[in-house]
């Protein structure tokens, strides 16, 4: 996860978050630290040097309020579960098509202003796609 500055905009603007939450939030991720304990030795404490902590519950819940507006903008059928995103359109003719490359050129431009990369190795394209039916008539 990048270094993603919390601000109202980052966490979804002012209809989802107020500025004491916002607060509150920065002084959590300020104060979060971590040490490395095997056996009796332990590490000092260090700050973790993320915005969003991984695996825990304020950081999923963050980082879902951060990627609330992926989707803005987008024609095509976008579905968000935590850091799975899926985008997806029935194409019957070109321009269904367009419409889905400007979605993902607005995907991709999303993950530049926000400094959150997609995972390339992760993504994969499906094509489905009707198959002619023939029709029997009269044995033929």
């Amino acid at each position: 996860m990048p270094h993603i500055p919390l601000t109202r905009q980052s966490l979804g603007g002012p209809r989802l978050v107020d500025g004491a939450t916002i607060r509150w939030v920065h002084n959590w991720l300020d104060t979060h630290s971590q040490r490395v304990v095997i056996n009796s030795s332990q590490s000092c404490w260090k700050g973790i040097t993320i915005e969003f902590p991984q695996r825990s519950v304020l950081g999923l819940v963050l980082f879902n309020i951060f990627i609330n507006n992926l989707d803005d903008g987008i024609e095509s059928t976008l579905t968000k579960f935590s850091d799975d995103t899926k985008l997806g359109e029935v194409t019957t003719a070109l321009e269904d098509r367009v419409i889905i490359q400007k979605d993902l050129d607005k995907l991709e431009k999303w993950s530049e202003v926000n400094r959150m990369k997609f995972n390339k190795d992760k993504c994969k394209v499906l094509h489905l796609k009707e198959q002619s039916v023939s029709h029997i008539q009269n044995g033929k």
